[in-house]
């Protein structure tokens, strides 16, 4: 005859072991509902904040950059920055332009192409003294914003036409 004790779990033991289970699912679950949604939480980037920083950069980088005090206007600025490869005695100047188009504010080179700097735009003016330019412009549903940028003092050159000759010869080179 056999003797033996069949041990197993008791109904106390099944239950605890399911609700441990469950519990475990729903931290499971909770967790995984936190990580699928977290993107949609995260605020976003401040653009005008964004291009701040990037317009900065973009004037801090280069040795001289000034305002084409002649042809810039309300509508738009137009910089002159100093070519690498020219010295402040002999200056060699690239021209940007920075305008408002259809609903962004952007930057484009005398050459063409373009960089957005700021999307989602309804009003745009500029205004400029000597050694700095501002840019005030209205953001569909933000408000008004102002960005204001500091540049260097014009560089006292005795004829701007001749310079004007070699830029256009210095990109006439680039582009063959």
């Amino acid at each position: 005859m056999l003797n033996k004790k069949c041990t197993g779990f008791t109904l106390a033991k099944a239950m605890l072991a399911i609700l441990i289970t469950v519990f475990c699912m729903q931290i499971l679950y909770s967790t995984l509902y936190l990580i699928k949604h977290s993107d949609k939480n995260k605020e976003p980037i401040n653009e005008v904040a964004y291009a701040y920083v990037q317009m900065n950069n973009f004037l801090k980088e280069n040795k001289h950059t000034e305002i084409d005090l002649n042809r810039s206007n309300s509508q738009r600025i137009i910089l002159k920055v100093l070519d690498e490869k020219s010295s402040i005695k002999e200056p060699v100047f690239k021209r940007y332009v920075i305008t408002g188009y259809q609903d962004m504010i952007r930057m484009q080179g005398i050459a063409g192409g373009h960089v957005p700097l700021i999307l989602n735009v309804t009003r745009v003016s500029f205004s400029y003294h000597k050694t700095n330019f501002k840019i005030s412009f209205n953001e569909e549903k933000k408000g008004n914003s102002e960005l204001i940028f500091q540049v260097d003092e014009p560089l006292k050159v005795k004829n701007d036409d001749s310079h004007k000759e070699k830029v256009n010869e210095k990109q006439k080179e680039n582009k063959s």
